[in-house]
């Protein structure tokens, strides 16, 4: 036995010794490969914001040149009536107020170079102080020369009205001859381009393709000077290097800096040709190699001299410790966990006592992992550990249950307000961001809570109880929940739901209700243009039940697929005997966000399409703005495929989730629909009227028809025909109702000569 002992203990040494030979090896090669990946990730994220900045620029300025009060101001302009120059002025200082403290100066400018309104720093400049000459041909040059839609910016320049650094954007105003009357042109500041630029370990420049440094994130500021250019000194030739990167991801070497480069895409009016380069310094130090790989085989060497000598017990004591501690955080594992409340339920029955269970799930966490790779998201999730474990008593136990979900038992607890107080303590603490890989992250929790003996006698019920209120708090978008048996969906009455929908699915105990949508026309005049499909349960004691009742069941249990087929299967033979009748509608249909992300949906619908016949021209799937939240990538694909069959898709409840014009333009969608609270308020909220003025003008100008619904009165909807909306939809016009009783609704409004190509 001692001999075993001694050759282990040789054996250890050994390993300690290569230990620190792999750390100058191995350990060297991966600090390399994380400053290489550090360099990449911090180029493609810095350029991201850059084309985010660009595109929004963009849409400023084709906002200002489609409104209305330009055209109109232009052939009144010589007569110098005042209020046309008011109006011009204030639609300028509106935009302005749309994006706040970007905007330097704006203005409207003749084909001849006669500045006809002015808004500076928000303040519209008199009358007196326009300009009579920009100097056409030599500012303006490069704007008459493109053609409509397109936007030039310019490199940045000194404005003498606001002595600030800028970039120009201008545009052609279109009119009605197609000739090039007047030109659209805003400065926006350098300060608001370099405010993009998120924390970063790197330096990062942004460079012209001839190689000027516009900014640089180690240069506080530029000169005040007004002769002296906005071009930084630099000592590095990124000429030579960007003639070499030809536009792509790239990286080099030069000199002392190791350099990664990305081409800044602003879209396909941007003019200019800008790269974001990120650098570090080239050499690697000796002590980098010391890796968690070569402590990994030092601790492994001083195990093996431990085991070696110590004994049997301590060998099973460190056994033990690893199945019950998360590898990642150090925490207790979902093991330890159980074994802790099982402790604390016989505590509790024995001292007449009480405790708590709180369940955490992480909001936006996936996107994490799928932004910045496993490796950062490991890094943020030790990162949460420590900020919570900060805010918790000795006596309390925080958990990994597994990924992004956590746990905390509170023993002893006096009552369930002091359960509350965590949890409000624990969302406020997830409120300021981490910062993972120099990027400003911020995370959301759901919080579901669990009181023994109030929600339950034993470790099961009470941990599945915290469950069911973490889900509830997520789906109602609330930071926690206290349990409620009422709100359970898994109580008997819930139970007895979900099994009777299985057999309405199977007996046609559901029923669909059309309600039309109506094109809105200038002259007044309402047409239907289609019908959106509701589904209702005519159920045999409660009567009919909305969707709403039902819906959230099916997802739960699985019963949404039948569901979904049910609807497409019905509606689109609905569909089908109206084309056939001579009525050419468009027919729309809900797809809810677990069907969205389900891989037997686009089979479901090719069956659909080809049992009923129908054109899939003439059909639309509204999908809502949260439907991407969960799996966005996933979304997307899923609505490629839909697009691929000639399906048109629209986004439902627009403004109330995820709204992003930046990440709309991505979606394959064909229609925006303005959600009804936005609607309901357009005459009680200027606010709101914005909103929906503001969302035509865009959804307009990326391609979209827009439908506006919950329309209630004749007000609105002259309101909405005057903003230029295309469809309405709503009580006012018409209730949703069963197919045989739309025929009249249909029948004297529809136009049976219309052809398909004119739904999609």
């Amino acid at each position: 036995m001692r001999n075993v002992r001694v050759a282990t203990a040789v054996f250890g040494l050994g390993l300690v010794a290569t230990s620190v030979l792999v750390a100058v090896t191995s350990g060297r090669q991966r600090a390399v490969e994380r400053r290489e990946a550090s360099l990449r990730t911090d180029a493609s994220v810095q350029a991201a914001a850059l084309e985010e900045y660009f595109i929004r620029s963009s849409a400023i300025v084709r906002l200002l040149a489609q409104n209305p009060s330009f055209p109109t101001y232009l052939r009144s302009a010589r007569t110098g009536e005042t209020e046309l120059f008011g109006a011009a002025n204030a639609a300028l200082a509106y935009v302005e107020q749309l994006f706040p403290g970007q905007i330097g100066e704006a203005c409207f400018i003749d084909a001849q170079g006669h500045e006809l309104a002015r808004v500076v720093d928000r303040q519209a400049a008199p009358t007196a102080a326009l300009s009579s000459d920009e100097s056409r041909n030599a500012f303006f040059g490069a704007t008459l020369a493109l053609n409509f839609g397109q936007v030039h910016q310019s490199l940045p320049y000194r404005s003498q009205d606001t002595h600030d650094w800028v970039i120009a954007n201008s545009t052609l105003m279109p009119s009605s001859d197609g000739a090039r009357r007047a030109i659209i042109h805003y400065e926006l500041t350098v300060r608001s381009f370099r405010s993009t630029l998120s924390a970063s370990r790197s330096r990062v420049r942004i460079v012209t393709r001839d190689g000027a440094v516009l900014v640089d994130s180690d240069v506080p500021k530029t000169s005040n000077s007004p002769n002296q250019s906005l071009g930084l000194p630099n000592t590095v030739d990124f000429r030579n290097q960007l003639k070499t990167a030809n536009g792509s991801l790239d990286d080099a070497t030069v000199g002392s800096d190791r350099l990664a480069f990305r081409r800044i895409d602003g879209g396909p009016n941007n003019l200019n040709d800008w790269f974001v380069v990120t650098s570090a310094p080239a050499a690697i130090a000796l002590t980098e190699g010391l890796g968690p790989l070569s402590i990994a085989m030092l601790l492994s060497g001083v195990a093996v001299l431990v085991l070696s000598w110590g004994s049997a017990a301590s060998y099973q004591r460190t056994l033990r410790n690893q199945a019950l501690t998360d590898e990642l955080t150090g925490l207790p594992n979902r093991t330890l966990l159980r074994d802790r409340l099982s402790q604390a339920t016989l505590l509790a029955a024995r001292e007449n006592s009480s405790f708590a269970i709180l369940v955490l799930d992480l909001d936006r966490f996936k996107e994490v992992n799928d932004t910045l790779g496993h490796h950062r998201g490991d890094e943020l999730l030790r990162s949460l550990s420590k900020r919570l474990k900060a805010i918790m008593r000795e006596s309390d136990t925080l958990a990994r249950l597994g990924g992004d979900e956590f746990a905390i038992l509170m023993p002893k607890l006096q009552g369930s307000m002091a359960a509350i107080t965590v949890a409000e303590r624990v969302a406020g603490a997830l409120t300021e961001n981490f910062l993972v890989a120099g990027v400003p992250v911020s995370v959301g929790v759901s919080i579901g809570i669990a009181v023994y003996p109030d929600h339950g006698e034993d470790v099961e019920t009470v941990m599945q109880h915290a469950d069911v209120a973490m889900y509830r708090a997520k789906q109602a978008g609330l930071d926690y929940a206290l349990y409620s048996s009422e709100q359970d969906p898994h109580d008997a009455s819930m139970l007895s739901l979900a099994a009777e929908l299985r057999g309405a699915i199977e007996t046609d105990q559901l029923e669909l209700h059309y309600q039309p949508k109506y094109l809105i026309s200038d002259s007044g005049a309402t047409v239907v243009e289609g019908v959106e499909a509701l589904v209702r349960w005519q159920h045999p004691t409660r009567g009919l039940l909305p969707p709403s009742d039902f819906v959230p069941i099916a997802e739960r249990t699985g019963l949404i697929r039948p569901l979904t087929s049910w609807v497409l299967a019905t509606g689109l033979r609905q569909l089908r005997s109206w084309h056939e009748a001579g009525l050419c509608l468009s027919m729309a249909m809900n797809v809810s966000p677990r069907s969205l992300t389900d891989m037997s949906l686009i089979p479901d619908i090719e069956r659909a399409l080809n049992e009923s016949g129908v054109d899939p021209r003439g059909v639309i799937l509204e999908v809502t703005e949260n439907s991407f939240m969960s799996d966005p990538a996933r979304s997307i694909r899923a609505l490629e495929s839909i697009r691929a069959l000639g399906i048109a898709v629209s986004i439902d409840d627009f403004g109330t989730g995820y709204s992003s014009l930046a990440y709309l333009r991505l979606l394959p969608v064909t229609e925006v629909k303005i959600d009804r609270s936005f609607i309901r308020e357009l005459f009680s909220s200027s606010t709101d009227q914005s909103i929906v003025q503001a969302t035509i003008a865009l959804a307009h100008s990326l391609g979209f028809k827009v439908v506006a619904e919950g329309v209630e009165d004749e007000a609105t909807l002259g309101h909405l025909r005057e903003m230029g909306c295309d469809i309405a939809q709503g009580f006012h016009l018409c209730r949703p109702q069963p197919a045989n009783e739309l025929v009249d609704e249909l029948s004297p409004h529809s136009s049976p000569v219309r052809e398909l190509t004119s739904l999609s």
